[in-house]
Formats: structure tokens, C-alpha cells, sequence
């Protein structure tokens, strides 16, 4: 049986009794790498200049199949095309092909005094809390970014009663 990662079957029987950090290289958890922009320019160039099919492409880039299908949806996605691809500049293509995700847009920010007010209510929970902050703001921040935002405050609001 050909070995495909860093651990075979036998060491996958005893996966519950190595350290966390093998397991993890096991599952495939590693943070992947970007694709050089030089690789997603070949990719595009072969699979829209070309008609090159994706099996094709892994193999003369030297990516799997499923990098090939990623860098194309990822650039018709932003809504590129080939001629596009050759125009832009390499900060631009990855600009476009790689958007940073804005976390909070047109999300109201809670007020944490009130918070605060409200948790001091017998059977408050920031849980609790967090609901009616929904009920009144629909589009209101999740639960985990409405505690961290919460979290925070305090944090300074302890800053300043110290001095």
C-alpha cells in the first residue's frame, strides 16, 4: 500500500496515544500556502489560453488537480478572464484573487455599558444578553465576536479603576 502522508494505517490504529501536534500533521491540518502568482498565471494561462484539461495542467505546473480547480474558481470568482490575468500586475491579480475578509461591516457594535448593566440582573448570562442585543439588532454581531467585544471593555474598564 503505497503511503500517501506522513503516517500509514498501522500508526493511524494508535492515533489516540501520540502527542496532538502528530495527530494533527495525520489529519492534513496545516495552514496551506498561497499558490505564487507566477503558478496561478500558468494555471490560468494553460486551462483559458490553452484549453488545456485540469489533469494536464497538475501535472506540467506540478500542483494536484484540485489546486488547478481552486486557483480557476478563485479567479472567476473575482471575475477575471485571461486577458485580465495578463494585464494585471502581480500586487493586483493578488489583491483581486485574494480578498481579505472584513470582519463587522454594517454590523452595530454592542454598548457595553448596558451589557454590563444587564448582566448585573439576577440569572443574567452573557448568553442571555447576547439574545436580547439580537432582538433589538437583527443584524447584530455573533455570539463569539459580541463576547470578545465585551471582553475587551472590561479589560480597559479595569485599566482605568486601577488608576
Amino acid at each position: 500500500m503505497p503511503r500517501t502522508r506522513d503516517c500509514d494505517r498501522e500508526d493511524r490504529r494508535s492515533v489516540g496515544r501520540q502527542p496532538a501536534a502528530w495527530r494533527a500533521s495525520c489529519k492534513g491540518a496545516m495552514p496551506k500556502e498561497r499558490l505564487s502568482i507566477w503558478k496561478i498565471r500558468e494555471i490560468m494561462r494553460r486551462k483559458w489560453h490553452l484549453k488545456m484539461p485540469h489533469r494536464a495542467i497538475a501535472a506540467s505546473v506540478g500542483v494536484s488537480v484540485g489546486v488547478v480547480s481552486m486557483a480557476a474558481s478563485r479567479a472567476q470568482k473575482a471575475g477575471l478572464s485571461w486577458a485580465d490575468i495578463e494585464r494585471l500586475g502581480d500586487a493586483e491579480l493578488e489583491a483581486r484573487l485574494y480578498r481579505k475578509a472584513v470582519v463587522g461591516v454594517g454590523r452595530p457594535e454592542p454598548d457595553c455599558a448596558w451589557i454590563y448593566r444587564e448582566l448585573q440582573c439576577p440569572n443574567a448570562t452573557l448568553r442571555v444578553v447576547h439574545r436580547a442585543y439580537l432582538t433589538r439588532r437583527p443584524n447584530g454581531l455573533r455570539y463569539t465576536a459580541f463576547c470578545e467585544r465585551y471582553r475587551r471593555w472590561c479589560g480597559r474598564r479595569e485599566l482605568f479603576k486601577e488608576r
